[in-house]
């Protein structure tokens, strides 16, 4: 795992996103990205104990660009204030969200990234529901919004269609510049088959995608990770 830590980061600087959100950063991945990457700053809990133990779903921004004027977490439960997990979830799943001002316009988005459960049907049908139901707190105050993540669901399904149908719609499909194929890979050689797309960029209705890719490249041979990075360029309305 530590041997990927350098092409993660060499990912993210080449792509330099305003903002990005990931997953399953534990405090190891937390702490290289911090080194590596010291052009961004990261808002994030830790799943299981706030602090330290467990993954996050972290969100970082370009410190000198951008300022966090609020931020949280939610879990997925039904006590979303406190690590725990509800439902038929494996395991603890977390939201982080941050709202970003724009140093020089003061311009403000919302970013909200997150990683849905991978066995339990009911708690991705649930987070879902939090999860749209947290963009529509800013689309409703006029803030708009991207949304991040791997929600472990594909793109035929009725999760997917109750995911796009609302506040947030996908990128891949709205942007003048994008491209199919996998997102989960698992290091295997099949990185165009796209029953495999269970990731996704979205965005409100007041955002206009540009550009949607997804990152196949590879930095000594190696793969950042057994996802595919996603990449997209938005224009805010």
């Amino acid at each position: 795992m530590e041997k990927r830590y350098g092409a993660a980061a060499q990912t993210i600087a080449e792509a330099c996103p305003d903002s990005l959100g990931v997953q399953e950063a534990h405090v190891g991945w937390r702490l290289a990205l911090d080194l590596l990457l010291p052009e961004y700053d990261g808002v994030g809990l830790y799943r299981e104990d706030k602090t330290i133990t467990g993954e996050s779903s972290a969100i970082y921004y370009l410190r000198d660009k951008y300022e966090v004027t609020d931020n949280g977490d939610f879990w997925i439960s039904e006590t979303p204030d406190k690590p725990s997990y509800s439902w038929d979830s494996s395991t603890y799943r977390i939201c982080t969200w941050a709202v970003l001002r724009s140093k020089e316009t003061g311009f403000e988005y919302a970013h909200i990234n997150t990683h849905l459960d991978h066995k339990g049907s009911i708690a991705r049908e649930k987070g879902v529901e939090m999860v749209l139901e947290k963009a529509k707190e800013f689309t409703d105050a006029g803030t708009p919004v991207v949304c991040t993540g791997d929600f472990n669901f594909k793109e035929e399904g009725s999760l997917y269609t109750k995911l796009i149908s609302g506040v947030l719609y996908d990128t891949k499909y709205k942007a003048s510049y994008t491209m199919s194929g996998n997102t989960f890979h698992g290091y295997t050689d099949d990185p165009v088959n796209d029953s495999k797309t269970i990731d996704y960029v979205l965005c409100s209705g007041d955002v206009s995608p540009l550009t949607y890719k997804i990152v196949t490249k590879q930095y000594d041979g190696r793969l950042p990770s057994d996802h595919f990075a996603l990449y997209s360029d938005v224009m805010f309305d």
